[in-house]
């Protein structure tokens, strides 16, 4: 016999996609500082940052980041970051 399981009326929804809202955060309040900089961003932590992409990422990945989409290209001052 197949047992079924009322559903309960508890209503529990699932948290929303954030697209990472706080590195966006980070970047709109810090970003300036490192205009024309490579940069990795993990939450709200700056994991590393240069003027050479392959440098950061390597030391990104010493810090345990292994997720290449972590390093974002900061527009040298003047350009609009979004």
């Amino acid at each position: 016999m197949i047992k079924i399981e009322r559903p309960t009326d508890e209503f529990r929804p699932t948290p929303a996609f954030n697209a990472r809202r706080r590195e966006r955060e980070w970047l709109e309040l810090n970003g300036a500082r490192y205009a024309g900089q490579w940069v990795v961003i993990e939450g709200d932590k700056l994991v590393s940052h240069g003027e050479n992409a392959e440098a950061v990422l390597q030391q990104a990945r010493a810090e345990g980041i292994l997720h290449d989409d972590r390093l974002v290209s900061l527009p040298s001052r003047g350009d609009s970051l979004f």
